[in-house]
């Protein structure tokens, strides 16, 4: 164990962030929660049959993303071009309707 210390492993200071003071910051790479782009959607339900776990509905007023579902894969966003995965990661929620998210047209 003292040969650990000795090569430096551990670093002094502090080494975490002030959460929630100071957010986090997603990779580039990161799968967060899909944002569809309502402006591009022409309401195909191609994102819905692709979705492996059916977190994707479409709704009279929009498109509804459901975070408690979706596992984060991309799969509606490689089937549609008005879906991106965006860098949204913190999604704790009280309740399962505040996991649902409703992308309204107009």
């Amino acid at each position: 164990m003292f040969k650990i210390l000795r090569l430096g492993v551990l670093k002094r200071g502090v080494q975490t962030r002030d959460y929630p003071r100071e957010r986090g910051r997603a990779f580039d790479a990161f799968l967060g929660l899909p944002v569809v782009d309502v402006e591009a959607c022409d309401r195909c339900s191609r994102c819905v049959s692709a979705c492996p776990v059916q977190a994707i509905t479409v709704l009279p007023e929009g498109i509804e993303v459901s975070a408690e579902r979706c596992i984060f894969c991309a799969a509606c966003a490689e089937a549609c071009k008005a879906i991106t995965m965006g860098p949204e990661f913190e999604l704790a929620a009280r309740s399962r309707e505040d996991l649902r998210v409703v992308y309204r047209h107009g």
